[in-house]
């Protein structure tokens, strides 16, 4: 993303110094991975705490409101078919991680190559 926006821009991608600048733009790409990895472990062990702590009238009406059955049996059985639900969880809290760092990145790139105000733009 960051090289199309340099590209857009009108800076060219054979330049070693525009290589650097769009390979900084992608720095925060490991440390991404990581905090992904730690969101997903705290998303799935926080829902495991909730759902144990959920009353049983109270998955009832999630069953009720959600509109498809969760709860099958009750007890043991309820709680294991609501834990399929971690999966989800896990994914939605990757996904929104995965948004934040590529907007982070393209902000970067934004931010070192777009620059609609100024006709000079640095030897590329």
């Amino acid at each position: 993303m960051s090289a199309a926006i340099a590209r857009i821009s009108g800076f060219d991608l054979g330049s070693d110094r525009v290589q650097t600048f769009v390979v900084a733009c992608l720095v925060g790409d490991a440390v991404k991975d990581i905090v992904k990895r730690v969101g997903i472990q705290i998303s799935r062990e926080l829902t495991k705490t909730l759902i144990n702590k959920i009353p049983g009238k109270l998955l009832t009406e999630i069953n009720k409101q959600v509109g498809f059955r969760l709860i099958t049996k009750a007890g043991q059985t309820g709680a294991i078919n609501l834990m399929k639900v971690v999966p989800y969880v896990g994914g939605f809290v990757g996904g929104a991680f995965d948004g934040y760092a590529c907007r982070i990145v393209g902000k970067q790139a934004k931010e070192l190559f777009y620059r609609p105000e100024r006709s000079d733009k640095p030897d590329a």
